[in-house]
């Protein structure tokens, strides 16, 4: 059935109204949307075909060869390296031994029949062989000479004195030359002539140890009694001495030195004396004493002595006072065992 016109336009405008009510009460949420990136098209270019590989040549291959293996290469050397680094110190190790007397003395051991001090020197191996007294060996730069040394020696060889001992740790030992292997005179007769020499000699033992002496003093000596008032100055001490016989000795060496140098004997100090025979006087010596160093320091503040000791004889043919006539007649008295302290007084009859 069909609305009357007029009620039809009332409810179109009641339902218009409701609807704006709601409106503005109750807004419509939307849900959110998420916001894609915009994707730009780019026309692509057409796939163009790979250009032909060059093909490869052998020397080519050879250099990717090697560039492939170069690490490997290099790791090799570097064992190699170490390899041969390692065998060269093995062979100076077992040169060095072999040189010390580890094994070349077993040839002469054979040859001679005799045992071998250990650390000998090569060329002293035979002279050891013939004549088990050698000591050692001694070098003096000045003249550019160097001399065998025995305790018994053959004929025409270099004196190991009487009571020096190459084998026990001796502080004083002496060594007589003839004037044919050095004139020690005229090396070190003045003041002079000692500045201008080297100040030194080398004693190498049997032992390998190689030893530089320093020389502190020179002085002339008699050997007859008779020519000093009874009395000849034991140029040739040896071994170890008391603290007493030690200051007498320091004074004597002081009095007796034709100059001085400056440097004072201690008695920690290791000494050799060098002794030739004297043009002064028959029956003198001309001696040196060296005192054991690690460095030569050559001395430079050297002057004459003006009141040297003298002996008797030599003090008449000069024509002069003997100051030193009523001296003390100084002889050692050395320690023959370290531990319990005991000494023994040396007399005239030791050096001879």
């Amino acid at each position: 059935m069909a609305l009357d016109p007029e009620i039809e336009e009332i409810l179109k405008s009641i339902q218009n109204s409701d609807y704006d009510k709601n409106r503005e009460t109750s807004p419509i949420r939307l849900p959110k949307t998420e916001q894609k990136a915009e994707i730009t098209e780019v026309e692509s270019e057409p796939d163009l075909p790979e250009p032909p590989k060059p093909k490869e040549t052998a020397p080519a291959r050879e250099e990717k060869a090697v560039k492939e293996n170069k690490p490997k290469i290099n790791a090799d050397k570097k064992r190699l390296t170490v390899v041969c680094a390692a065998i060269l110190i093995i062979a100076v190790i077992a040169g060095a031994f072999a040189m010390s007397g580890g094994l070349y003395t077993k040839r002469y051991e054979a040859k001679y029949k005799v045992d071998f001090p250990k650390g000998i020197p090569h060329e002293m191996c035979d002279a050891y062989g013939k004549n088990q007294t050698l000591a050692g060996s001694l070098k003096i730069k000045d003249n550019d000479s160097e001399h065998l040394v025995y305790s018994e020696p053959p004929e025409g060889a270099a004196l190991f004195e009487k009571g020096s001992d190459i084998k026990s740790n001796q502080h004083y030992r002496a060594i007589a030359l003839t004037k044919d292997m050095a004139d020690l005179e005229a090396l070190y007769k003045d003041a002079e002539s000692y500045k201008k020499s080297s100040q030194s000699f080398t004693f190498t033992t049997i032992y390998g140890e190689k030893q530089k002496y320093q020389i502190i003093a020179a002085y002339i000596v008699n050997t007859d009694p008779k020519d000093d008032n009874g009395y000849a100055f034991p140029y040739n001490c040896y071994g170890n001495f008391t603290k007493k016989s030690y200051r007498h000795y320091q004074d004597t060496i002081k009095c007796r030195s034709l100059y001085t140098t400056g440097y004072e004997i201690k008695d920690t100090d290791y000494c050799i004396t060098l002794s030739v025979p004297s043009d002064i006087m028959p029956n003198f010596r001309f001696a040196v004493v060296g005192v054991k160093v690690d460095k030569i320091n050559k001395l430079s503040k050297v002057k004459e002595n003006a009141r040297v000791r003298y002996p008797q004889a030599y003090c008449d043919k000069l024509g002069v006072h003997n100051i030193y006539n009523f001296a003390y007649k100084w002889y050692p008295e050395i320690i023959t065992n370290e531990k319990t302290g005991e000494t023994k007084q040396l007399t005239e009859k030791d050096f001879k």
